[in-house]
Formats: structure tokens, C-alpha cells, sequence
């Protein structure tokens, strides 16, 4: 009547247990918090991960519960995707385009040096004899500690985000750490695809071309993923502009668009972490505008809750992958100069190459800041991956790298990843406040752009405030007339959505005051209560009734401008030209022409050109046509 079917639902029946299991220690950890504070929540995951992984080890009698559960092909197809499309997609983008050239030079450059002084050095100390035993396992060649270097070189933007996220550093700390822990993978695998190519030709058979194909792969790997993320990213946000009347669809197509881009750059060898990355970096500047409230909701819980399960099973994997016969390829000396290289080599590259960046950044990076991100290079999954992929017959001492790799992340997780949140209070480093900008502090930012944009156009230099106002005005006259459904309606979002907090903190504040007076002076008298009620209610519908009729005052205003085909802003100037024409005053002219001069020189970038007016005088040449619209 009843039979039993194990075989088909074992491995989705033991992960979703796992989840559950894993779930109910989280919330186990939160609650006593207090008490391990400094234990990163990683840290617990992997330590769950070692006791699962000993249960099930000493129960599986072929010893081959890490080769069932950690496969590299599951972990990069299924479970690293949502990790880097949550990052991707929050990711904030001031910050990011403001720290780029940090963030490229620590990435590409600090990973490069890195995995060739890494994979150099261990080869020194093996050559002058400082790893005995390690020839029981195989020989040890060049090629072979390079390739080894490129893997341990990385920094995991897993373990990254679950530790800097905890500790709440400051933004810009955040930023280049998180932001090399992200690029720097396409490197290394990039480096790691270099030199397994070069094992299987032969040291001996390289020659120069090899060498330039080689470098070429890099850049055809990291600029191809980068296209065709961008590319998937702006197809997605076409799409969305047409879903206003099937809204259920929109979170799907925010999923499904981005993980497509990260499967197709695999297609090609390309990066699939950098494809993934900015297909939902570029989303989120376009879908925003185009889906719903209750849409934006579901994207944000759907991609933070994929991206907690993923993470959740790594950290369980690595602790299960922990569990294994590694351990009998353990060579001492091997793994001790692994961990001194991969943590002097990451404090020599952090501090060499911040202090040739210093020079050209106005915000300076300080020795603390240097110090936590040279301290924070955590090392996780991405590596393990990378080193399990290797095949025993092109690298036979792989067991022992592998060996040395688990010991790797286990160092950084729990020593570097327990100690930093004491070592960040100790040292005062800067955290970030959470809090929302005002009004007035955006509209000062702002301004303060504008100026620095006008300064660098005076004395002649392009700097950064100058390409991003070009780039800034690019997207709002072109990109988002094709990728935003109601681009006019996308302008000034920010000030938009400060306006409607501000009034909804107004109206919180009113009934605490209503709520306040109810329990503290109630009057005995219950006319004198029926006339307090009627007051504070009737201020409270004033409130409501004014916001009303200043949302259709601007709804109707910008119908009937959009159908006029007027522009929708500079109201007052359009009237004041009017009454000029209208009037033939000649004065209001000229006020008028002087607004919209002032306004093409402080909204954006002057051109580099001889101009040919003067005051009160613009030739009639199309020119003030444009800057109307623009305004």
C-alpha cells in the first residue's frame, strides 16, 4: 500500500532540511547575540557545516559526502548567481562610480601581483627546501604554485558582504573592499584559465604568442562579460517599461533577465560574475522607474532572501567540504608559507598601491582604512571551487592545495573574520550612519556638483565632476527616453520621494500629538474633548487636503504642459516670456534670456566654444530652443 522512494528526493529533501536547520540556528544566534557578539554569523554556518559534515561522514562508508554535496559546476551555476545579482542590484552607485579607478586598481592590478608573488614564492621556498614531504604527493613545477596563486589570490565576495555588512564600516571602506571582492573573481579566473592552459601545453612548449593570447583572454574575458551584462541589463529594462498591465510579471523578468546574462557569458568563457553584476546594476537604474510598488517589494525581499539561502549553503558546504580525506595530504610547510604569503602579499599590495592612488584621490585613504582592508582579504568559496575544478593529471600535488585552501578559509573566517569587529572599534575606524539624506543636504550635494562642474570647465579640466554630469545628461536625454516608461515623471526622484517622507513624518508626528494628548491631559469635560478631537482632526484632513491638491496641481500642470508641448520645468519663465511677447517689454526679455544663460552654464557643462552674444541679445540659431528643453 505504501512504499518508500528515497533515491528520488534524497539530495532536495537533505537541502531543504539543511535550510530549516540552518534557519533555526540564525535565529538561535540572534537571540543570544549578546553573548557572541564577535562571532561572525559565517562563522556559525561553517561550524554547523563540520558537525553535519562529521555525522554524515562517519556514516557514509565510501567517504564521499563532499564530492555528492560541494560539486563546483552546482556552486557556480546555481548558488553564486543570486549572491552577486543581490550585490549588483543594491549596490550604490554613487559611491561605486565615485571609488572606480580605486576599485579597478586594487581589483586588477593587486589581484595580478598578488597571484604572481604568491605562486612565485611558494615555488622559492619549495626549490630552497623549506616544504619537506611534499614530494611524497607529486612533483611541485612553476606553473603549478602560479595556478595555485591566481585561486588563493582573490578575495570571496561571499565571506566579504557577510562580514562588512555586520560591522557596519563607512561607505567608501565598504565600497573598494566590496567592489575588488567582486571584480577581482573574473581575474582570477582569468589567471586561473591562463595557466591551466599553460600546464596543458608544457612549460617547455610556451612561446611568445602564447603569452599575448594570454593577455588579450584577459581582456576579451572581463570587457566581454561587461558587455553582455550591460547589454541583458538594458534589454530588461526595455521589457519592463511595457508590463503596466501585468504587473505579476515584472520581479520574473528582473530574475530571470540577469541570471540569463550570467549563463550566457559562461556560453562564451566570458566572466559570468562580472556579466551578473552589471546586468543588475544597470536594471536597477531603469526598472525602478517602471515597476510597482508592490513589484519593488517583491524584487527586494525575493533577491535578498535567494541571496541568504545561497550564502547559507556555502558556508555549510565549505564546512561539510571540510569533513574529507584531504587531510592526508596534509603537508605542514606548504600550508604555513601559504597563509604568511597570502597575508603579507595582500598588506604589501593594499598599502603600494594605495599610496600611489592617494595621489590622484581627494579623499585620501588612511593607514587605519588601509590596515582593515588589507586585514579584511577573507578568502571562501570561489577558491575552493576554483581549486576542486583542478585535475589530478595536470597538477598532481592538487590534494594538497586543496588541503592548504580549506585551512586558507578557515584562518580568514574565523581568526580575521572574528577579530576585525574588534580590531574596527579599537582602531575608531569610521562607520557608516544610516540614515536618509534631507531635502536640503541633496540639494546642497547637488549643488556643490554643479560648482565643481563649472570649476573644472573654467581653468580647462575634464576631472570626474565634468564626465559625470556629461554622462549624467546622456542618460537623462537619450537613455531614458527608450529604457523608462514616463521619463519627465523620473526627474528629481530623489526630491520627490523626500517630499513624501517629509509629509509622512508629518503626519506620524500628528497623531503621536493627537495620541499624546488622548492619554496624558484628556479633559474631564467632554465637550472641551469633542472640541480637541475636532481640532486636531481638522488640522490633520488640512494637511491631507493641501497635499492633495498640490499632487493634482503638478499632475494637471504637467498634462496639459506635456500637451501644450511645453517643457515641464521653468514654469514661471515660460509665463514671464509670454507677457513679454504679449506685452513687447523688453526688460522681461532680457530677464529672461539671462535666466536661461545662467541656467545653460550652472545646470551643466559650458561647450568648449567662442561664444557670440551679449547681454540681452542671443542669436536667433536654434540654440535657445535647446537649452529650454534641456532645462
Amino acid at each position: 500500500v505504501v512504499t518508500i522512494n528515497w533515491a528520488r528526493v534524497a539530495n532536495p529533501f537533505i537541502i531543504s532540511i539543511w535550510i530549516i536547520f540552518a534557519g533555526i540556528t540564525k535565529i538561535a544566534f540572534h537571540l543570544i547575540q549578546k553573548y557572541v557578539s564577535r562571532v561572525p554569523e559565517s562563522c556559525i554556518l561553517i561550524c554547523l557545516g563540520l558537525v553535519v559534515g562529521g555525522i554524515a561522514y562517519s556514516i557514509d562508508k565510501d567517504h564521499r559526502i563532499e564530492q555528492l554535496l560541494f560539486n563546483p559546476d552546482t556552486f557556480f551555476l546555481f548558488i553564486l548567481p543570486p549572491i552577486v545579482m543581490e550585490a549588483g542590484y543594491f549596490m550604490p552607485k554613487e559611491s561605486f562610480f565615485d571609488n572606480l579607478g580605486t576599485i579597478l586598481t586594487y581589483a586588477i592590478i593587486g589581484t595580478i601581483f598578488n597571484a604572481l608573488c604568491i605562486g612565485s614564492s611558494l615555488f622559492a621556498v619549495y626549490k630552497w627546501g623549506l616544504m619537506p614531504g611534499i614530494e611524497e604527493y607529486g612533483s611541485l613545477e612553476f606553473l603549478h604554485c602560479l595556478l595555485f596563486g591566481s585561486i588563493i589570490s582573490a578575495v570571496d565576495p561571499v565571506a566579504v558582504i557577510s562580514v562588512f555588512e555586520e560591522i557596519h564600516v563607512n561607505t567608501v571602506l565598504y565600497i573598494c573592499v566590496f567592489g575588488e571582492s567582486l571584480l577581482n573573481d573574473g581575474v582570477a579566473v582569468v589567471l586561473y584559465k591562463m595557466f591551466e592552459g599553460y600546464i596543458e601545453i608544457g612549460q617547455e612548449n610556451i612561446i611568445g604568442i602564447d603569452i599575448v593570447a594570454a593577455i588579450a583572454s584577459f581582456f576579451v574575458v572581463a570587457f566581454g562579460g561587461l558587455f553582455i551584462g550591460i547589454l541583458f541589463g538594458y534589454a530588461g529594462s526595455f521589457i519592463t517599461k511595457y508590463t503596466v498591465h501585468n504587473r505579476i510579471v515584472e520581479p520574473t523578468f528582473v530574475f530571470v533577465v540577469c541570471y540569463i546574462a550570467y549563463l550566457s557569458a559562461e556560453i562564451f568563457h566570458l566572466s559570468g560574475i562580472i556579466s551578473i553584476v552589471f546586468a543588475a546594476f544597470t536594471m536597477s537604474t531603469y526598472v525602478e522607474h517602471n515597476i510597482s510598488t508592490k513589484s519593488h517589494t517583491t524584487v527586494k525581499y525575493g533577491m535578498k532572501m535567494l541571496a541568504n539561502i545561497a550564502e547559507t549553503i556555502i558556508f555549510m558546504l565549505l564546512g561539510i567540504a571540510a569533513v574529507s580525506d584531504f587531510w592526508q595530504y596534509w603537508n605542514t610547510g606548504f600550508v604555513l608559507w601559504t597563509l604568511f604569503f597570502i597575508t603579507l602579499y595582500r598588506a604589501i599590495g593594499v598599502v603600494g598601491l594605495t599610496f600611489v592612488i592617494n595621489y590622484i584621490r581627494l579623499d585620501k585613504i588612511n593607514r587605519v582604512d588601509q590596515f582593515v582592508m588589507a586585514y579584511g582579504g577573507l578568502r571562501g568559496a570561489i577558491a575552493f571551487s576554483l581549486v576542486s575544478l583542478t585535475q589530478p593529471e595536470h597538477v598532481p600535488t592538487i590534494k594538497t592545495m586543496i588541503c592548504s585552501c580549506i585551512v586558507a578559509i578557515l584562518f580568514t573566517s574565523f581568526v580575521q573574520g572574528s577579530t576585525i569587529r574588534p580590531i574596527v572599534e579599537l582602531l575608531h575606524v569610521k562607520t557608516s550612519a544610516k540614515y536618509k539624506k534631507s531635502m536640503f543636504e541633496d540639494v546642497n550635494l547637488r549643488m556643490i556638483d554643479h560648482v565643481m562642474t563649472g570649476v573644472e570647465d573654467i581653468i580647462g579640466h575634464h576631472g570626474h565632476h565634468y564626465w559625470m554630469q556629461r554622462l549624467q545628461k546622456f542618460n537623462t536625454e537619450y537613455l531614458m527616453r527608450w529604457f523608462v516608461r514616463d521619463p519627465y515623471l523620473s526627474r528629481d526622484h530623489e526630491l520627490l520621494d523626500t517630499f513624501h517622507r517629509i509629509n509622512k513624518r508629518d503626519a506620524e508626528d500628528l497623531v503621536e500629538e493627537f495620541e499624546r494628548v488622548l492619554l496624558c491631559s484628556w479633559p474631564e469635560n467632554d465637550n472641551m474633548a469633542e472640541t480637541l478631537k475636532i481640532k486636531v482632526l481638522y488640522t490633520y484632513l488640512s494637511v491631507v487636503i493641501l497635499n492633495c491638491f498640490f499632487l493634482i496641481f503638478s499632475f494637471g500642470t504637467v498634462v496639459y504642459r506635456r500637451q501644450q508641448g511645453l517643457t515641464n520645468t521653468c514654469i514661471d519663465m515660460h509665463a514671464l516670456e509670454a507677457q513679454g511677447r504679449a506685452n513687447g517689454a523688453g526688460r522681461t526679455l532680457e530677464d529672461a534670456d539671462v535666466h536661461h544663460l545662467l541656467q545653460q552654464n550652472l545646470y551643466k557643462p559650458r561647450a568648449r566654444e567662442v561664444t557670440r552674444y551679449r547681454r540681452g541679445n542671443l542669436e536667433d540659431d536654434g540654440t535657445r530652443k535647446r537649452q529650454e528643453e534641456e532645462i
